[in-house]
């Protein structure tokens, strides 16, 4: 008995961690009408940079990435 009572504690625990590690991702697709990508834009001409592609829409992790490689250096992130 307490082997099993053990043995469910230990699946039940694994399996509310395992969430944990899903909780955090950037795959939210942002529609092309989007506020941020007239903030990106601006943010490219303002330092004189070429814009990024258009061939959106992006994912906020391709969003991020236009930011941090590009931007980064110039806005001091």
């Amino acid at each position: 008995m307490r082997i099993t009572r053990a043995l469910v504690c230990c699946l039940v625990g694994c399996l509310m961690s395992a969430s944990i590690f899903g909780a955090v991702n950037q795959q939210e697709v942002y529609s092309l009408d989007s506020d941020v990508y007239d903030a990106i834009e601006a943010l490219y001409i303002h330092q004189g940079l070429s814009l990024p592609s258009t061939t959106g829409p992006y994912s906020q992790a391709e969003l991020s990435l236009m930011v941090d490689r590009r931007l980064g250096p110039q806005l001091g992130l």
